[in-house]
């Protein structure tokens, strides 16, 4: 995902123009990424196996304008490239910056209520389960969420990444 600038990618396929918040799945045979050399770009290599995705892009949150707390009826990454903030995380806190990564199973509610800085994260959301409703959901409006996967505590507590208030 093109974060910032342009990029040009030759595939087997063909070449394509990259820009801000548009992505490729990279094929096995992998790709040629460039630019014409005048202006600088930035990019977000993610790689994983998700049987599909209901989206992938880049969100952004200020102080202003803050991330609410919701869950989803799906699975959602963020690969957090700019910033720093306090992410809430079922009913925890944890300092988040460039280069972490939040894994929320379905059902478990997460935000960034207040945001100490302007940050910015690439966004997954995989395939949609249970009531497979789209978008934020808040229990005020949709209900109590309804847990799926979850991120094993033993993984929150010992990273060296995570530091919980």
């Amino acid at each position: 995902m093109v974060t910032f600038g342009e990029v040009a990618v030759e595939t087997p396929q063909g070449r394509f123009h990259l820009q801000r918040r548009d992505w490729l799945e990279i094929p096995e045979e992998g790709v040629i990424v460039s630019n014409n050399g005048a202006t600088q770009a930035e990019l977000v290599w993610v790689a994983g196996h998700w049987s599909s995705t209901v989206r992938m892009e880049i969100c952004l949150f200020t102080p202003e304008m803050p991330c609410d707390y919701h869950y989803h009826d799906s699975d959602e990454y963020w690969i957090v490239f700019r910033g720093h903030f306090t992410l809430d995380y079922d009913s925890r806190r944890f300092g988040m910056r460039p280069g972490l990564m939040l894994a929320a199973g379905m059902g478990y509610e997460h935000g960034a209520t207040a945001p100490e800085e302007h940050f910015q994260a690439v966004v997954i959301a995989t395939q949609l389960e249970g009531r497979s409703r789209d978008g934020h959901l808040e229990r005020a409006h949709h209900g109590d969420p309804t847990p799926n996967r979850e991120v094993p505590a033993s993984l929150l507590d010992a990273s060296p990444f995570l530091q919980a208030d």
